[in-house]
């Protein structure tokens, strides 16, 4: 059951609470609200814990997932982030400032209309150290890899997930949705990688 909030503070420290964040994730979440992320018909649903429709078929995932998927990820200061799947740019935003100044994420979107809500709103926002590109991430993303970090909003074949995790650097991390309803947490130690899977989690498919 989703769950409604009086203010977006409350839903921050709700989502603090609930997964043991930590005090920079939430001046991340206090930095950049969700409702601003929002087309202006959507943002009445900002304070709901749930998904959100975008257009196209694609929707924001639900806060909670959206923390829970960044928990795993365990982002640094410096990390260069692969974001496959830039969405609305909510999640591009606090992983900006997780990373901090000198660290770079780049965020891929294949939908051209919600390529567009997002580069409005980073570009409104004036956020320097995301770099938003147009197109298929499993096509262009290489051409930047090596990352620390990678993280998808879609969820993907056992074979795609490999082709992604393959371009993780030594002690990098991975979390990606798959076909299975299940989420893959990917820790690339150099003398061998760790895996772990967590089920009961629905994204939309991403494209191969």
């Amino acid at each position: 059951m989703y769950r409604a909030f009086n203010s977006y503070e409350e839903l921050v420290d709700y989502l603090v609470k609930e997964l043991n964040l930590s005090k920079r994730y939430k001046e991340a979440l206090l930095k950049y609200p969700r409702e601003w992320f929002l087309p202006e018909d959507k943002a009445h649903m900002a304070l709901v814990d749930a998904p959100i429709y975008l257009a196209e078929g694609q929707t924001t995932s639900q806060p909670y997932t959206i923390l829970y998927m960044l928990k795993l990820l365990m982002p640094q200061r410096g990390d260069k982030v692969l974001e496959i799947g830039a969405g609305s740019g909510w999640q591009s935003a606090i992983l900006s400032e997780l990373v901090g100044k000198k660290g770079t994420v780049y965020a891929y979107e294949i939908s051209p209309s919600i390529y567009e809500l997002a580069e409005s709103n980073l570009s409104r926002l004036k956020i320097k150290n995301i770099k938003l590109i147009f197109g298929n991430a499993l096509e262009k993303a290489p051409q930047n890899a090596p990352f620390d970090r990678i993280i998808a909003g879609a969820s993907f074949s056992d074979e795609a997930i490999n082709k992604i995790t393959s371009w993780l650097k030594p002690n990098g991390i991975a979390v990606i949705p798959t076909i299975r309803e299940s989420l893959i947490t990917y820790k690339n130690f150099p003398e061998s990688p760790i895996i772990s899977e967590d089920y009961g989690f629905i994204f939309v498919r991403g494209k191969e």
